[in-house]
């Protein structure tokens, strides 16, 4: 399997980190979770947008709603999308698709700067992604090397992104002409299911976490 590394720029230094040699899978797989990311943020923009009136069919301009939802990071139109949800109620099923893209974007949102935000390590047991993304501490975590996981991952947030578009098939503020999506199935929590660090492992273990 052909490799891709890079210039360490703490090679001369006594505290050294080593920089894997990561598999060009690897690495192509990392580079398409964070290009499929960024389809699913525009959804959520879009959603956003439609839910506030500032859409296609809302009674204010779309240029306005873009400028006022597009400098906020993933998590504040995160919490903001959750409140325009409970306060504008829309009819069934929107509601009920709305809350279930909600979900899901912030599972996968986690796992997305699970891999985007982490910083690979070597070790004799595998390759570590190192990230403080997913929890208030920073978090050691063997990486899969495996197709099918990142595959999968890949998938998910692609599917999220097609959700979300289906949802926006039809502005929100005229009839709907098409039928509603599925709901896809809830995408994993790559924190939860990802190999903690040994020793990270007991020190959780010994502070009683």
């Amino acid at each position: 399997m052909k490799e891709y590394s890079w210039p360490n720029p703490l090679e001369e230094a006594p505290w050294d980190v080593k920089a894997p040699k990561l598999p060009r899978e690897l690495v192509h797989a990392v580079g398409a979770v964070v290009i499929a990311w960024t389809h699913c943020e525009n959804m959520q923009l879009g959603i956003l947008r439609e839910l506030s009136g500032f859409g296609f069919g809302g009674p204010s301009d779309f240029r306005v709603g873009s400028s006022i939802f597009e400098p906020m990071g993933n998590r504040q139109r995160s919490e903001l999308l959750a409140g325009l949800i409970e306060e504008t109620n829309p009819p069934e099923p929107l509601k009920s698709l709305l809350e279930a893209f909600h979900a899901q974007f912030n599972t996968c949102l986690t796992n997305r700067n699970l891999v985007a935000h982490a910083l690979f390590i070597d070790e004799d047991e595998g390759t570590l992604i190192q990230s403080s993304k997913s929890h208030p501490k920073i978090q050691h975590r063997y990486i899969p090397s495996d197709a099918a996981f990142w595959e999968l991952t890949i998938v998910e947030i692609r599917r999220l992104a097609d959700f979300g578009l289906g949802i926006l098939d039809s502005p929100f503020y005229r009839p709907r002409l098409s039928p509603w999506p599925d709901i896809p199935p809830k995408p994993r929590n790559l924190a939860s299911i990802l190999p903690i660090h040994i020793v990270e492992r007991a020190q959780l273990q010994s502070s009683g976490e």
